[in-house]
């Protein structure tokens, strides 16, 4: 049974080496496939660039935000030494502090996240630089044709 499976399994590589030889089947050539690598690590840091760029948009605007927040909050407490305080203002002021806190939480959320598409942007950029350039004058070979 064994003797049958490798005369079987020899005979199916045989009949692959030679439709392969038929149809001259090339190998990509190694310049074709490092610059298929650099094309795919290309988009990937474009993707992670504008995701970067993205959280950047976003930290800008919870900037406003927060200025905005801080700002109304110190006036409404100015006015409440100035004046009889009202309850409208103490619940403002309530509700300015807890955008203010909700704002330092997502700011450092949105800190985490870019580190870590930073650290990922990096570790691409690491790996593309130690995939060696292959040499400009690999010609793909024909499988089978005996040269």
């Amino acid at each position: 049974m064994r003797e049958a499976w490798k005369l079987h399994r020899n005979t199916q590589v045989t009949w692959f080496v030679l439709a392969m030889a038929m149809f001259k089947f090339r190998l990509r050539s190694p310049a074709r496939d490092h610059q298929t690598d650099e094309a795919r690590f290309g988009r990937l840091q474009n993707f992670l660039d504008q995701m970067i760029a993205e959280i950047d948009l976003e930290r800008k605007g919870l900037g406003a935000r927060y200025e905005s927040a801080t700002a109304d909050a110190a006036f409404l407490l100015e006015s409440q030494d100035s004046e009889a305080s009202t309850e409208a203002n103490r619940r403002r002021v309530d509700e300015l502090t807890a955008i203010v806190r909700g704002v330092e939480r997502r700011m450092k959320e949105l800190t985490r996240q870019k580190d870590l598409l930073k650290q990922l942007n990096d570790a691409g950029r690491e790996f593309q630089k130690t995939t060696a350039a292959p040499p400009m004058t690999a010609q793909p070979q024909a499988v089978g044709s005996g040269a």
